[in-house]
């Protein structure tokens, strides 16, 4: 009796026929708790996805559900019949979703986490939805249901290159608040509308998530300039679970504003694993790159 599969399709002109004739077997396997589809740039439209979603009914033991539709074709309606089924899947307790670079727009996205507010047993989740034009009131009405998923211990979200303004961010962490058991917060907001006092003010928002230990922020290509990235980093101080932040950003700060950074940073006492541009730092290779910096610093 199966129980896992994995199917990796990625690139494959698999197509509308192909898709369905898939889900008709795929039906079959009832016992499945853990299912894993890539079908990334697979020339799936919505009527696809939507015979994919009527086969999902059917697997009611499933556990863990990691579906990537991206670079494809499919509309709202996809999603939202996505999401329906969902609905009834209520074991699931690990749900990944990639539907970046579609054609869905915020409207699907929104309905997408009001159905997963059935899912009560729901631990992990993975969203990503890069470049689907969400936009601002998107992102908060996608917030006010994100929020009631209290069940939350992993959470990691995509919303990159989505004409999201800094308001709509500082809202969002409001709306973060009520998940309070999150350990593990991955967010990528790259190419947005978003400011310094947005990120910073976001920044003020997430020291509310006491369970935190390993924290993700991406707000590259958006207007966040070096003192706003400190602001942001002082209201970390307060997690003391937090052990690993990752900072990433497109700036080239000089030696004296990293030094500054630096040095705000290691205010975090707790946190001993730091990446930082995608350089990865552990608390002693940092002072040391600080005081490396200090040396540089005019005086």
């Amino acid at each position: 009796m199966l129980k896992d599969l994995a199917l990796n399709l990625e690139g494959c002109a698999v197509g509308l026929q192909g898709l369905r004739s898939f889900s008709e077997r795929l039906q079959a396997l009832v016992w499945l708790t853990d299912l894993s589809l890539e079908l990334s740039s697979c020339e799936i439209d919505s009527d696809g996805l939507l015979g994919l979603a009527n086969c999902l009914e059917s697997l009611h033991h499933l556990s863990k559900l990691t579906l990537d539709f991206s670079e494809n074709e499919i509309e709202n309606d996809g999603l939202l019949a996505l999401a329906e089924t969902l609905k009834g899947l209520t074991r699931l307790a690990d749900l990944s979703i990639d539907c970046s670079h579609t054609e869905m727009d915020a409207d699907a996205v929104v309905q997408l986490a009001e159905a997963l507010r059935s899912l009560t047993h729901l631990t992990r989740l993975s969203l990503e939805f890069n470049g689907n034009a969400v936009d601002s009131e998107g992102l908060i009405e996608f917030g006010r249901h994100l929020k009631e998923l209290v069940n939350l211990t992993r959470l990691s979200l995509e919303f990159s290159d989505n004409e999201i303004r800094s308001d709509a961010l500082v809202e969002f962490g409001e709306q973060l608040q009520s998940l309070e058991k999150v350990v593990d917060l991955d967010l990528h907001f790259e190419n947005n509308e978003i400011g310094s006092d947005g990120f910073v003010r976001f920044g003020g928002k997430l020291k509310n998530l006491t369970r935190l230990t390993k924290l993700t922020v991406d707000c590259s290509d958006n207007e966040v300039e070096i003192d706003g990235l400190i602001g942001f980093v002082k209201h970390l101080r307060s997690l003391q679970q937090l052990t690993e932040l990752t900072l990433c950003f497109d700036q080239t700060p000089d030696d004296v504003w990293m030094g500054k950074l630096c040095q705000a940073l290691l205010e975090i006492p707790q946190v001993v694993v730091f990446c930082i541009q995608h350089s990865r730092y552990t608390r002693a290779e940092l002072a040391f790159r600080m005081t490396d910096l200090e040396q540089l610093e005019p005086q």
